[in-house]
C-alpha cells in the first residue's frame, strides 16, 4: 500500500525548498532606484557601490593600420659636422607634441648638429639632447617646433616569446620602410646593462633608433642592431627603458656628445647669423632665429638667375630675363647658418676662402631675401656660374632667451 505525505506538509517541504534556494543562490534583483528609498530625496545615489571597470587588451590591428597610423611620427634622424657636412644617418620616433624624439645614443653619438627629416619633406632642427644612456644606447633629443604626431608607448615586461613585431625604419635612407616578424628570445647581456629583444624583423644600417611595435600599434622597443653573419638575428632594446630615461629627463638641453665648435671663421656673432631651424614644404613655413628673435617666414618666391658672364650677384638678379622659376631650397638649409649680406661685402677676404657653395642672406622690411651663390669664387676669378635667389615673407616675430 502507497503512503502519501499529507497535502499541508507537502507545501511546508516546497515552500522551505524555495526559501533554501533563494538563501544559497546569488541575488538577481537590481539595487533599487534612489527615489524608492525611504527619506532619499529625488535623483540622489544612495547605498550604491561602484565597481572598477575591467580594462580590456588594446584590439589587435593589422600591418597596413599600424603603419598608417606611425606616418608622421617616425624621421630620419642626419648628423653633420662642424662644417655642416653629413656625417650619419639614423632614426629616431616622436614621444612628445613639443617635439621629443627617442632613438639610439650611437646614432647621434658622432656630430655637431642634427636635423629630423620626415617622409612628407619637412625639415627640423635639432635643438639639442634632452637626455641619454649610453650603456644602454638610447638617447632623447629635442626638435625644433611643436604639434607634432606621436606615438603611444606600451610595456615591453609584457612581451613573450612568440609574439607578432612591426618595425619601421629608415635603412640606407629608405623611408618608412615596414617590416615584421617575431620576438624570438629576450636576452639578458650584463655588459650592456640589461635584457634586449631578439627579433625576426630585419634590421639594417639606417634602421637604428626606429620603434618596433606590437600588434596592438604601441612601441614596445627600439631598433638598435643585427648581428653580422647571423641569419636573421635583430635585437632591439625594450621600450620600458626609455620611459626611465623620459622620467629622469633635464629641462636644460644638452650639446651632442662629441660635438666639436664650429669653425666660424668670424661669423660667430649672432648679428651676422640667420639660422635655419625648419622647413615645411606642405605649407612653405619658414622658421629663422636671428639674434634672439625666431622669424615665421613663408616662402614668397624661388628662381635661379643663370649667366657665367656676370661677377656679381646683384648684377645676375637685375638680368631678369634669366631668371626662372625654381624650387625652394629651404631644406637644404635647415640646421645651417647663413651669412648676413652686409658682413659678407666687408669681410670678402674670408669668402672667398670657402666652398663654392655659401648662403647669404638680407632682411629688408617685411622680406628676407636669401641668395646661394653657385660656381667659381676665388681670389684668382670673382665670377660665378648662377644664384639662386628666394624671397620668404615674414608673418610672425617672437622674442626667446638668448
Amino acid at each position: 500500500m502507497r503512503k502519501y505525505l499529507p497535502v499541508v506538509s507537502v507545501l511546508m517541504l516546497l515552500t522551505a525548498s524555495v526559501e533554501a534556494a533563494a538563501q544559497s543562490a546569488p541575488s538577481t534583483q537590481t539595487a533599487p532606484e534612489a527615489s524608492q528609498i525611504e527619506g532619499s530625496p529625488p535623483g540622489a545615489i544612495v547605498g550604491t557601490a561602484y565597481r572598477k571597470p575591467v580594462q580590456s587588451a588594446p584590439p589587435r590591428k593589422d600591418i597596413p593600420a599600424i603603419a598608417k597610423a606611425a606616418n608622421g611620427s617616425i624621421v630620419s634622424i642626419v648628423m653633420s659636422d662642424k662644417d655642416g657636412k653629413p656625417i650619419a644617418q639614423g632614426s629616431g620616433f616622436l614621444v612628445s607634441k613639443d617635439g621629443l624624439i627617442v632613438t639610439n645614443y650611437h646614432v647621434i653619438s658622432e656630430g655637431s648638429s642634427a636635423i629630423a627629416k620626415f617622409p612628407d619633406g619637412a625639415f627640423f632642427v635639432v635643438d639639442g639632447v634632452v637626455a641619454y644612456d649610453k650603456t644602454r644606447d638610447i638617447a632623447v633629443i629635442k626638435a625644433h617646433g611643436k604639434n607634432f604626431r606621436t606615438l603611444t608607448l606600451g610595456n615591453s615586461d609584457r612581451i613573450q616569446v612568440g609574439e607578432e613585431v612591426v618595425a619601421i625604419g629608415n635603412p640606407l635612407s629608405l623611408e618608412s620602410t615596414v617590416s615584421s616578424g617575431i620576438v624570438s628570445g629576450i636576452r639578458t647581456v650584463k655588459e650592456e646593462g640589461g635584457n634586449f629583444l631578439q627579433v625576426t624583423a630585419p634590421i639594417s644600417p639606417g634602421s637604428s633608433g626606429g620603434p618596433l611595435f606590437n600588434m596592438a600599434g604601441e612601441v614596445v622597443g627600439i631598433t638598435t642592431m643585427n648581428f653580422k653573419g647571423g641569419e636573421n638575428l635583430n635585437f632591439a632594446i625594450p621600450v620600458n627603458d626609455a620611459k626611465r630615461l623620459l622620467s629622469t629627463q633635464s629641462t636644460k638641453l644638452q650639446g651632442f656628445p662629441e660635438a666639436e665648435p664650429k669653425d666660424t671663421k668670424g661669423t660667430k656673432d649672432p648679428a651676422n647669423i640667420y639660422h635655419i631651424k625648419s622647413y615645411n614644404p606642405t605649407t612653405s613655413i619658414v622658421t629663422v632665429q636671428h639674434n634672439n628673435q625666431v622669424l615665421t617666414t613663408i616662402v614668397y618666391k624661388a628662381e635661379v638667375c643663370d649667366d657665367s658672364s656676370f661677377t656679381s650677384v646683384e648684377a645676375i638678379l637685375k638680368a631678369k630675363d634669366n631668371c626662372q622659376p625654381a624650387s625652394s631650397i629651404a631644406g637644404q638649409l635647415v640646421g645651417k647658418d647663413a651669412i648676413d649680406m652686409d658682413y659678407i661685402d666687408s669681410h670678402l677676404d674670408v669668402f672667398l676662402q670657402m666652398p663654392d657653395r655659401f648662403y647669404e642672406v638680407e632682411l629688408r622690411g617685411d622680406f628676407i631675401h636669401v641668395h646661394q651663390a653657385v660656381g667659381i669664387r676665388n681670389q684668382d676669378e670673382d665670377a660665378m656660374k648662377a644664384v639662386h635667389f628666394e624671397v620668404w615673407n615674414v608673418k610672425k616675430i617672437e622674442e626667446v632667451n638668448p
